[in-house]
């Protein structure tokens, strides 16, 4: 039987997702003063697909490596 360290790399991937969703929902926050209304209705979906990329981030770190 083989052990991996899955526990560490679950964690950074984790840790990773919460990094980059906060950067991108504080980039909103901040950056609303400068956006046209055009770029405000994308903001969310822009937010949503960030999501998505480090919720499959998180999941493939925690892919086996053998």
């Amino acid at each position: 039987m083989v052990f991996r360290d899955d526990a560490v790399s679950e964690d950074r991937g984790y840790y990773g997702m919460f990094v980059l969703f906060n950067s991108t929902r504080s980039l909103g926050n901040h950056s609303t003063l400068f956006l046209t209304a055009f770029d405000r209705r994308y903001l969310l979906l822009i937010r949503l697909l960030m999501l998505f990329l480090t919720f499959l981030w998180g999941h493939l770190l925690t892919l086996p490596s053998d």
